[in-house]
């Protein structure tokens, strides 16, 4: 049993990226603060300026840390299995809260400088390392071409999985996903 008083780093740290996902699905970026956050992880707004010097890196690490959970990193042993996971993965980011404020964070970068970098550098950059882990592992086992332009392959899976949950998300199903596994696959597997 804990003692009470303040709560533990790791806890503290878990309630504020918790708080802030929570705040921004309820009043979105513009509305969130550092304030309400600390409020609503029952945290001093010193404990939240420890770890994070701006409101900014505090959005992309809870966005970051949420979707690390939805879409871990697939290691299927296979580019078939590992495109799947993936494709499905993007798919569940793209159906839960998380991918409404992913959608409502990239609006609000157009406004914000700091925002889109951040995001850039963090979100989309964490994104595009898994995608070419999941290459270079196809290429060492000769499944893949090597002059395969992942940035593109990337582009098209959370670009049209992203679309069509605009458009009609009951067409994200097991068929979609199995259908764009298929054409990636397909594009970029090495020739026999």
């Amino acid at each position: 049993m804990s003692k009470p008083g303040r709560p533990r780093s790791a806890e503290a740290h878990r309630a504020i990226l918790d708080a802030t996902m929570e705040l921004l699905a309820e009043v979105g970026y513009q509305s969130l603060s550092i304030e309400s956050v600390a409020a609503r992880a029952r945290v001093g707004k010193a404990t939240v300026y420890r770890w994070w010097p701006s409101k900014v890196e505090l959005v992309v690490e809870a966005v970051n840390a949420e979707a690390l959970e939805i879409v871990p990193e697939p290691d299927t042993g296979s580019l078939h299995g590992d495109t799947h996971e993936l494709v499905a993965g993007v798919v569940a980011l793209a159906c839960s809260p998380l991918g409404r404020v992913l959608e409502a964070l990239w609006a609000e970068a157009e406004r914000s400088q700091a925002l889109r970098e951040t995001l850039e550098a963090v979100f989309l950059a964490r994104r595009q390392q898994v995608a070419t882990n999941v290459l270079e592992r196809a290429l060492r086992r000769g499944e893949a071409r090597r002059e395969v332009d992942i940035d593109l392959i990337s582009d098209l899976v959370v670009g049209t999985v992203f679309h069509r949950a605009r458009m009609d998300i009951a067409q994200l199903d097991a068929l979609f996903v199995d259908h764009l596994t298929e054409l990636i696959v397909a594009g970029i597997g090495a020739t026999p």
